[in-house]
């Protein structure tokens, strides 16, 4: 993953609850993808649960509220400031961030707490959306564009993208993994493939 100064890379997100891949591409004038950076963030407070809306689940509605208002903005500093680490690696390497991609899901949450407090269905959506909220408001402040992508979708619209099959895309992903060696799974591949879309968008 050396090299590419100079290079405009766009951060592509696989977040998780508590935490994130964050992988950053970019796109040669010769074409392809280099991927430049990888890691893991972590963005769930230690202070507070991770499973935060479990949690709120065993207390009445006013404390269930004020531990959710917490982690809201207790995540949200913690992502900002692991959005604003890989960023400025990525400048001290001479690269360019213009925008991050982050893969999400297409169900929205209702506004009203109690309703998610009591669907397990919902708890589960909220806990991930937590997180993802979380690192899009974050590249949006660090100036970033901001490409969300439906998650179902991700594959079928890179591969649009690249101009590439399913089996073709599949086999690119690959002999990037063999390149720059592991960890290369489907996380680190999500992540690429949300990082390109969002490296589109912004052209």
């Amino acid at each position: 993953m050396a090299g590419g100064a100079g290079l405009k890379v766009a951060l592509g997100f696989r977040p998780h609850t508590g935490w994130t891949t964050v992988v950053a591409v970019g796109r040669p004038r010769g074409g392809g993808i280099r991927v430049v950076h990888r890691a893991q963030v972590k963005i769930a407070p230690v202070e507070l649960p991770v499973q935060v809306f479990h949690a709120a689940r065993e207390l009445d509605v006013a404390a269930a509220a004020e531990l959710v208002a917490q982690a809201v903005a207790a995540v949200g500093g913690l992502a900002q400031a692991g959005v604003g680490a890989t960023i400025a690696e990525l400048r001290s390497r001479g690269q360019h961030p213009v925008a991050a991609g982050l893969p999400v899901g297409s169900a929205a949450l209702p506004a009203d707490l109690t309703r998610i407090l009591a669907s397990h269905a919902l708890l589960h959506a909220a806990e991930g959306d937590l997180y993802c909220q979380a690192l899009a408001d974050s590249a949006d402040r660090h100036g970033l564009a901001l490409s969300l992508v439906p998650a179902r979708d991700l594959a079928a619209l890179a591969g649009r993208e690249l101009r590439l099959g399913e089996a073709e895309l599949r086999d690119r992903l690959a002999a990037i993994g063999r390149e720059i060696g592991p960890p290369w799974r489907k996380d680190e591949k999500d992540a690429t493939l949300a990082a390109v879309l969002a490296l589109a968008g912004a052209a």
